[in-house]
């Protein structure tokens, strides 16, 4: 079960994301003002629609392979992850010796300290820091371990993760998992396979919902169902003789799901003056015409949509899903927004 909680008062509103599955953790995100609380309260019925499109899983993956990165990097050098220089891990690496290895100068432009109210005046400054994984050439998940190929003060080296350790550390498990399926579909992780991928990416998922389950609706409120037969049905419209227009109300083939909805439900307890919100329904999406570009094919339950997902697609389908809800709350933030 997913849920969204917002607590308030007259001046901040605070949404907390939670799930109950092992795989999942709380998120917990802050916006200032009502415009998000304000526009779902609006509705009548108080659900809320989330679309993932392909490109929220492509921006999600860039963004938790920078956030991963660095979150990693920090916690390698506070030797709170151990890392080997073996792939069989028996040559333990000290965080010192890896810190020496890897703290890298990096040139960067600064305004000039002379002429501090001119914006174009900058200088060039040197800075020295370890951001070792952020700039890795790869990242590839192995049996037991993440093989990361970096940059060190003797050229490139390959160095290996125990990824016990750097799944129980982390605070973004589900990224990291999304980053280990990209690893498991394409052999590794880069920012081009991030970028290049993405849309075979979402077909994968996508099309574990071109065969429709045996609870499939016509609406999200659970009280028109649909015979599955229904759901391959194609409709003729007459535009003046001779002139019949087709439409197909379901994918041409798997690879045509673009996108998919969760639909989430409020509940609101007055007096504790707060508002939550519950995964309950999920559907996949299509293109029906160009001026219906994410149609929704069929809604079902979460429980649902679940089966249809092992544990590991599942954490990362809640990866993305957590990107689309920053991006709803936050109409600002990107991949590259820390």
């Amino acid at each position: 079960m997913n849920l969204i909680k917002y607590f308030h008062d007259h001046n901040f509103v605070i949404l907390l994301f939670t799930k109950h599955l092992s795989t999942m953790k709380k998120i917990l995100l802050l916006c200032i003002g009502f415009g998000f609380l304000t526009t779902t309260q609006a509705s009548e019925d108080s659900k809320l629609p989330v679309y993932t499109l392909e490109k929220d899983v492509k921006n999600a993956g860039l963004y938790y392979y920078q956030k991963c990165a660095k979150e990693l990097d920090a916690q390698l050098i506070d030797a709170k992850i151990k890392i080997y220089s073996d792939a069989e891990m028996k040559k333990q690496v000290s965080a010192t010796d890896y810190k020496k290895q890897t703290l890298m100068p990096y040139t960067y432009q600064f305004i000039d300290p002379t002429t501090p109210l001119d914006p174009y005046n900058l200088v060039d400054s040197v800075v020295y820091l370890n951001k070792a994984l952020e700039q890795a050439l790869y990242w590839k998940w192995n049996e037991k371990s993440i093989e990361v190929k970096i940059n060190t003060l003797d050229g490139l080296k390959v160095y290996y993760l125990a990824e016990k350790s750097a799944s129980s550390e982390i605070n973004n498990k589900d990224g990291l998992n999304l980053l280990k399926l990209y690893s498991q579909w394409y052999g590794e992780v880069t920012i081009a396979v991030l970028s290049d991928k993405s849309v075979d990416f979402m077909q994968k998922m996508g099309s574990r919902f071109y065969t429709p389950g045996k609870n499939c609706y016509a609406d999200t409120d659970k009280k028109i169902s649909v015979d599955a037969n229904a759901l391959w049905d194609t409709s003729t419209y007459y535009a003046g003789t001779p002139n019949e227009v087709d439409v197909v109300h379901h994918p041409a083939t798997a690879q045509s799901i673009n996108g998919w909805v969760f639909l989430y439900e409020s509940e609101t307890d007055s007096k504790e003056g707060e508002v939550e919100f519950e995964l309950n329904m999920v559907a996949p999406t299509f293109e029906i015409s160009k001026f219906n570009k994410y149609h929704t094919w069929y809604w079902e339950e979460s429980a649902d949509t679940r089966k249809r997902f092992n544990d590991l697609e599942w954490s990362a389908l809640t990866a993305i899903q957590s990107y689309s809800i920053y991006k709803k709350v936050y109409n600002y933030f990107d991949h590259s927004s820390m």
